[in-house]
């Protein structure tokens, strides 16, 4: 599965790419394929052109991992918004791992 890793950058050092970085390692052991919003924008872009850049970029995965901290994020937070309001599978990136171990099942 394609899987978009999101969570909080704004305010964080090194926006926050260690926590990323973990999770998307822990997916793609498990066969998925993560991406990684910081792959796909310029850290001196401002925050709205970040977000009208990624979120062309998670609509095209099937599944949304959240980070620890998320929901503090006005970004994640509005990920998430949009993910779970069009039927994207939202969920924590440690449940999403339980449920989906070695990429298997519900690839759209």
């Amino acid at each position: 599965m394609r899987v978009y890793v999101c969570g909080p950058v704004t305010g964080i050092p090194g926006g926050n790419r260690p926590q990323f970085d973990f999770v998307a390692e822990q997916l793609r052991t498990e066969g998925h394929e993560p991406v990684v919003p910081h792959d796909h924008v310029d850290p001196s872009w401002p925050w709205g052109r970040c977000m009208r850049a990624l979120i062309p970029v998670m609509l095209s995965c099937d599944a949304v991992v959240t980070l620890l901290g998320w929901s503090r994020s006005k970004g994640a937070g509005l990920e998430v918004h949009i993910s779970s309001a069009l039927g994207i599978e939202t969920m924590p990136a440690k449940e999403f791992l339980d449920s989906h171990p070695g990429g298997a099942g519900g690839t759209a």
